[in-house]
């Protein structure tokens, strides 16, 4: 990539910055009495206009969705490198994978968790999943799955297959894009997956010997370090990985254990940490990274908005929100 084309991009991507939800809002969407409250707050900002398209302003999830849609929309017109905005949509793929794979095992439909922001045709992937020829035309990846579910009969084998062919092209396409920034993304997502599936391969109480099915290459941290921690603490795998990962992410997966010793805490501080990574877009005067750190934020903004009004409908306390959303500042 050069940055030389993305000159006019990052001229707009500033303007639309200032699209993003002020501190000021953020604390009075947090500490609104009501779900109606949070929504009126919601009005005043950038998302006011959708939120006007609806004849329920309740019904906010087409509202986020909508925001993210017109948002990749218009970053498609200035984009020279399409896999630049492909690495973010490719997790919508594999959760539109594995949604397809369920509605197979399950035989019903599932269109209410399909996400539309994905690269590829659920449509016709739908379509070849409802019979055996159809099947043999998939990807390798998904064939790989169903093969993975009918020899374990276990839901969470479909998921592997997936998330491993997610976490490759995510690599790939850092390579190809040669960006370092992207490269930090792509490497940061593997440890992240990692970490967090031999936490929770040791919670079920899984064979040693499954992680060589589970674990991902391409991370910071050796696969042998992880499997050589198989048996200890959560504390001891958190020290094993800090001679590899980033000090401040070490660092910040340990305070977070410490201070609640809960999976999601290690989950919460992992993206704390790669959305700050990413911010490093935000100081550069123009590029391809520009770009990426503004729809990584964005997607981040709309996941903490979703978090604030479900949490409004069911009446969580202020202080609870704060700790479920991801921010680092």
């Amino acid at each position: 990539m050069r940055a030389q084309d993305y000159v006019q991009a990052s001229t707009f991507v500033r303007v639309r910055e200032k699209s993003f939800l002020t501190r000021e809002q953020w604390e009075r969407l947090i500490e609104s009495a009501s779900l109606d409250d949070a929504l009126r707050v919601l009005q005043e900002s950038s998302y006011g206009a959708l939120f006007q398209k609806l004849d329920d302003p309740r019904d906010f999830e087409r509202v986020l969705s909508e925001r993210l849609k017109e948002e990749y929309e218009e970053m498609m017109r200035f984009v020279k490198d399409p896999e630049l905005l492909d690495i973010l949509r490719l997790r919508y793929d594999a959760h539109n994978e594995k949604v397809l794979l369920k509605e197979r095992i399950l035989d019903e439909p599932l269109d209410e968790l399909i996400m539309p922001l994905g690269t590829f045709d659920v449509t016709a992937a739908r379509a070849a999943l409802r019979s055996t020829e159809g099947v043999s035309q998939l990807p390798e990846h998904m064939k790989k799955a169903l093969e993975a579910y009918e020899e374990e009969n276990d839901p969470q084998a479909l998921a592997h297959a997936s998330d491993h062919h997610y976490l490759a092209s995510l690599g790939k396409i850092a390579e190809k894009l040669d960006s370092d920034l992207l490269k930090s993304y792509a490497s940061l997502s593997v440890d992240y997956y990692n970490v967090m599936t031999l936490l929770r391969a040791q919670g079920r109480e899984m064979e040693l010997a499954a992680l060589d099915e589970l674990l991902v290459e391409g991370g910071r941290v050796p696969l042998e370090t992880l499997k050589a921690q198989y048996f200890s603490s959560v504390t001891s795998v958190l020290d094993a990985t800090r001679f590899t990962l980033p000090d401040e992410l070490a660092r910040g997966l340990r305070e977070a254990y410490e201070a609640e010793p809960r999976l999601s805490a290690l989950e919460r501080a992992f993206d704390i940490h790669l959305l700050k990574t990413m911010q490093e877009g935000a100081h550069i005067t123009f590029g391809p990274e520009v770009l990426f750190n503004f729809m990584i934020q964005l997607e981040n903004e709309v996941r903490n908005l979703r978090v604030i009004l479900v949490s409004k409908i069911s009446q969580i306390e202020p202080a609870r929100i704060r700790e479920r959303i991801r921010r680092y500042a």
